[in-house]
């Protein structure tokens, strides 16, 4: 049960490791880094959504 949070963390650090990269070395790596993390977790649409003819 101790190990269970343990995992749990380093788990989510290597989900934030590419966003925290990216924040780290490049200038305005938080807005980037940000937008990234917004569009890699959008919600998915399912068909093209466009007006039809």
């Amino acid at each position: 049960m101790k190990n269970s949070w343990i995992v749990w963390i380093v788990g989510q650090l290597r989900n934030l490791g590419p966003y925290l990269a990216v924040e780290l070395i490049l200038p305005g790596g938080s807005l980037l880094a940000l937008l990234l993390w917004l569009y890699r977790h959008r919600p998915v649409t399912h068909g093209r959504g466009g007006a039809q003819i």
